[in-house]
């Protein structure tokens, strides 16, 4: 059986990669993406990536109270338990930045697509 000890240190590792993605999602990626979305004056883009925001927030609150929960415990009793919805909500998550990702970034390489191969000849 593994220890309390090892599952500590997976957890906390795990906690850590968990807060990077989020930090990286909200200060980094967002912003190029809306800064992408101004810079293509995509007004119906900007729209619905801030509705898929209010989707993520909600996320990015149950993902840093899990964090927060067992950096102060040591009781991995509902640990199961708490997995199996943040899961759940890692899973619509990635579900709403794809969708963000297709409004904002992916709906102007055909905008690009010209321009590139202009300069390629």
């Amino acid at each position: 059986m593994v220890s309390n000890d090892s599952h500590g240190t997976k957890l906390q590792r795990f906690c850590e990669v968990m807060v990077d993605y989020v930090s990286v999602g909200h200060f980094e990626v967002f912003e190029q993406l809306a800064g992408e979305g101004k810079a293509f004056s995509d007004k119906d883009g900007l729209l619905q990536g801030a509705e898929l925001m209010d989707k993520i927030q909600p996320s990015t609150e149950e993902l840093l109270d899990f964090n927060d929960k067992y950096l102060a415990t040591d009781d991995l009793e509902t640990l199961s338990i708490d997995l199996s919805a943040i899961g759940e909500t890692l899973a619509q998550r990635f579900e709403s930045e794809d969708k963000m990702i297709e409004v904002l970034h992916n709906a102007h390489l055909a905008q690009l697509m010209p321009a590139q191969e202009i300069d390629s000849a």
